[in-house]
């Protein structure tokens, strides 16, 4: 159910004709449902939104930003919006919060002198509804005294303040560094949802009108299986295609496109700083939060697949160290690691060893005695194979 307000729908058509495609892309029935339970948590209580780099936050938050706006217009209503990465200091974060205040307000004199707090006390008993919104919440990680310090301004009036905030998937991998920001990262944690193939045909079609770029219609499913439903990959990779026109999309050639390669290597180091890949390979302890991220579908494989050459690279480096492995063994030990959610069929093991040759050199015990000479090598590095009778193997990591 979206929102009613004639205001509001106002608001998405002055922008259509401003930026046309970020609001009009936000004005489906699955975002108005999301944004409006944002809205209706701010409210009374503080959320967080989070997810992969190049997913598009930063653009729907000035798009929630007028919704909120427009709904709220009727009230007296002060929002301050803050990149945290510019203001990490308390004197630095009151200096720019009086200053928005002081725009929205024309500099009213009985202010002057005033620390944020009092400041938020005299707004609040005036029924003001005052709205933070925090880009990028992660930098304060380093500033933890800064976490207090917001707290206190929220404990101004819950009521009346609230705080919208973004942060990277830190907070979901690892929340004990959040503690001291309280509800600010532990109230309402909202993860933002990636693309869809009918949302992302819908974005492709608005770069054809935007840009004027040339996009087979054909070429669609492919582009999602790429960028995974990654809006920034999405983009670049269209716009590969519009100055290429390529025969096909290789992913090891598309990744070697700067504004492609740029994007999905920062997805790819932001997973192995929150060590949700680790030894070059993706951490099939965390497969829950990654799963609700979107790295990886509903059955657990990849999603996102630009990020197979880096995991590739990253693991061609990491087997350098298992320098006791055969060449065969090597193959099999990496398609392990790469479908290590998954168990491993002696069809499969086959094909990898023999390929086109399998039916004539196919032999079961071959098939044993190498899982059983490279089980005994990598048990050292903390792997091992694990045999499910009648149904094929599974690597599994061991402390």
């Amino acid at each position: 159910m979206g929102y009613s307000s004639p205001e509001i729908y106002c608001i998405i058509e002055y922008n259509q004709k401003r930026v046309s495609m970020n609001d009009s892309f936000f004005a489906t029935n699955k975002w108005e449902k999301y944004t409006e339970r944002i809205i209706s948590k701010l409210e009374k209580e503080s959320v967080l939104i989070t997810g992969l780099p190049q997913v598009g936050i930063n653009t729907y938050i000035g798009y929630l930003r007028d919704i909120y706006e427009a709904k709220i217009k009727s009230e007296k209503s002060i929002i301050i919006s803050i990149e945290l990465y510019r203001f990490n200091n308390i004197p630095d974060l009151e200096s720019r919060i009086i200053e928005i205040i002081n725009q929205n307000l024309g500099s009213p004199k009985t202010l002057e002198g005033s620390g944020v707090e009092d400041i938020l006390r005299k707004l609040t008993s005036q029924n003001f509804k005052i709205l933070f919104i925090l880009y990028r919440l992660d930098n304060l990680l380093p500033h933890q005294h800064v976490f207090t310090f917001l707290q206190t301004l929220r404990a101004v009036n819950p009521l009346l303040v609230s705080f919208l905030s973004t942060a990277d998937i830190s907070c979901l991998t690892s929340p004990e560094k959040y503690v001291k920001a309280g509800p600010l990262a532990s109230s309402n944690i909202e993860l933002f949802p990636l693309l869809d193939l009918e949302e992302l045909e819908k974005t492709i079609q608005g770069f054809k009108k935007m840009y004027s770029w040339n996009i087979p219609d054909e070429l669609l499913p492919e582009i999602y299986e790429l960028s995974g439903g990654v809006r920034g990959l999405c983009k670049y990779i269209c716009k590969y295609i519009s100055d290429h026109s390529p025969k096909e999309l290789n992913p090891e050639d598309l990744i070697g496109y700067t504004g492609i390669g740029f994007r999905t290597k920062e997805i790819y180091e932001k997973l192995v700083e929150t060590d949700l890949i680790e030894k070059g390979s993706l951490n099939t302890n965390r497969k829950e939060i990654l799963g609700r991220i979107g790295v990886l579908d509903k059955e657990g494989n990849l999603r996102i697949e630009l990020l197979q050459p880096y995991l590739k690279q990253a693991f061609s480096a990491e087997i350098q160290r298992y320098k006791d492995l055969s060449n065969q063994e090597r193959d099999v030990f990496q398609y392990f690691r790469e479908h290590s959610s998954k168990i491993i069929t002696v069809d499969e093991i086959a094909n990898l060893l023999w390929g086109d040759e399998e039916q004539e050199k196919f032999s079961l015990w071959a098939i044993y005695k190498m899982i059983s000479n490279l089980n005994r090598k990598i048990k050292n590095f903390g792997f091992e194979i694990i045999n499910y009778r009648g149904r094929g193997y599974q690597l599994v990591e061991t402390k």
